[in-house]
């Protein structure tokens, strides 16, 4: 059977629009991607994120062979599982995670945010046009449709893909009745440099796990660290896990690559906090933090002390309602466009990959002439609104868990943990 010419348009260039760009190319499928960014680093996060084995899968599938390889050699461990405590540092449970294997696509890694996006955009110079502000799209009689970019340009293809986050304007068009929810829920995030001194204080006290702290009054503190202190003659491949220069210019800390850190975020609900988070300066949110955890555990008052307030955001959680699948004939949604999340159980960037991956076999099957278009988006559709709102739900759940205000019940939840803790083998860390 031969193969069909097509043309996917991506709106929005991260994590899972990049992937599925990557995905595209490397089958043949002409695609471009419309960023509203005006660079590439406009809008860069700096911060780790952990990719379990079902990401790493769907980067090794879209991903060309010598661009895995370099994301494997630029990530690191990610730990050796999650321990759960309360603000004296007393453990509530652990969830030892599965020894180190030696194949990637059977391991969690920690990456950093900069050097993923670095991997996702390379060798993509002709895909990739940012400064294009979606705008709305229109389908055509021929069965094309059409983009629209604020600046008065515009772009025809067989298919658009909205994959620019949770304020998606392509899903606004398309579904108007599906909606970002406010958790009512604000997260306040820093990091401390991975000094010697600071790796062995992690250490002793088992914070070198990613950790939950579970304090009083639905106050919660996860931390996590980023350290590829093992990788130190590999971690930066050419342009790749260096530094973004243009963003050194301030702020550098927030936005160093090149080193290891300690990441954490405190999170409770808006109305627990004495000002409005989102208003404030880093120095202002870092003394808040403090404020909130007196009397916790005196490790996490240092660290928290050793945080450089620049480092130092304030991010809002938000949630996708669910949606029933929907018909389409040359439009579809990826990642946060379609299924935001909070960042609470980590599978949010995954759970996008995952959908990058899905999305690429079955236009390839489309590009075979082995699937028509519709019957392929539909069927991408009704398995990605499955896995991905088990995905939602997860994230809602342990999110109600660590702001549980309720002094009772979080009393019962420490017990109810530390009852299990007992059926759990344990693993004590390297």
């Amino acid at each position: 059977m031969g193969q069909r010419s097509f043309h996917v348009m991506i709106v929005g260039g991260g994590l899972g629009g990049l992937c599925l760009a990557q995905g595209l190319k490397k089958a043949g499928i002409s695609v471009a991607v419309y960023e509203r960014d005006r660079t590439r680093n406009e809008r860069l996060q700096g911060y780790r994120i952990h990719i379990e084995p079902m990401g790493n899968k769907s980067l090794h599938a879209c991903l060309p062979p010598h661009l895995f390889d370099v994301y494997l050699k630029t990530s690191g461990y990610a730990g050796a599982g999650l321990l759960m405590y309360d603000e004296q540092l007393r453990r509530v449970i652990s969830f030892p995670a599965d020894p180190a294997n030696e194949n990637p696509l059977e391991s969690s890694l920690s990456v950093s945010r900069i050097t993923l996006r670095q991997v996702l955009l390379a060798e993509l110079d002709e895909c990739v046009h940012f400064d294009k502000c979606f705008s709305h799209y229109q389908e055509n009689p021929d069965g094309s449709v059409t983009a629209f970019f604020e600046d008065g340009t515009s772009a025809t293809g067989d298919l658009l893909v909205g994959a620019e986050g949770s304020n998606s304007r392509v899903r606004q068009q398309l579904l108007p009745e599906a909606k970002r929810l406010d958790t009512g829920v604000v997260a306040l995030m820093g990091k401390v440099p991975l000094t010697p001194e600071v790796h062995n204080l992690l250490k002793v006290h088992q914070l070198d796990w990613a950790s939950i702290i579970l304090g009083p009054k639905g106050r919660s503190l996860f931390s996590a660290v980023h350290d590829l202190h093992d990788k130190a003659d590999v971690r930066v491949q050419g342009s790749i896990g260096a530094n973004e220069d243009a963003l050194l210019t301030e702020e550098s800390t927030l936005f160093e690559n090149t080193s290891d850190y300690y990441f954490w975020a405190f999170v409770t609900k808006q109305k627990n906090y004495p000002r409005d988070p989102q208003q404030l300066s880093g120095d202002a949110l870092l003394q808040i933090v403090q404020e909130m955890t007196a009397g916790w555990h005196p490790v996490i008052q240092q660290l928290l002390k050793q945080t450089p307030p620049e480092t130092m955001l304030a991010t809002p959680l938000r949630i996708a309602s669910s949606v029933r699948p929907w018909d389409s004939q040359n439009i579809t949604l990826l990642g946060d466009a379609i299924h935001s999340m909070p960042p609470t159980r980590g599978i949010g960037g995954n759970t996008a990959l995952r959908d990058a991956e899905l999305l690429c076999q079955k236009l390839v099957a489309v590009s075979r002439q082995e699937q028509t278009l519709p019957v392929a988006l539909k069927e991408y559709v009704t398995e990605m609104l499955d896995y991905s709102f088990a995905a939602v739900r997860s994230s809602k759940q342990s999110l109600d868990m660590m702001v549980m205000e309720n002094s009772v019940g979080r009393t019962l939840t420490r017990g109810a943990f530390r009852l299990m803790s007992f059926f759990i083998p344990q693993k004590q860390s390297t």
